[in-house]
């Protein structure tokens, strides 16, 4: 209707630019098989 962006946008606060930054350098990340991620999907 505005012609914009449908939510509104925020700086992210500091909590989050470190997951933002680990995940751009592969940290902390974690390996599901197909059926693991099934079963978190289904748990939401």
């Amino acid at each position: 209707m505005n012609q914009g962006i449908p939510f509104e946008v925020k700086i992210p606060n500091k909590e989050t630019r470190k997951a933002i930054e680990e995940s751009r350098l592969n940290k902390n990340l974690k390996s599901y098989s197909a059926e693991e991620f099934h079963e978190l999907l289904n748990a939401i």
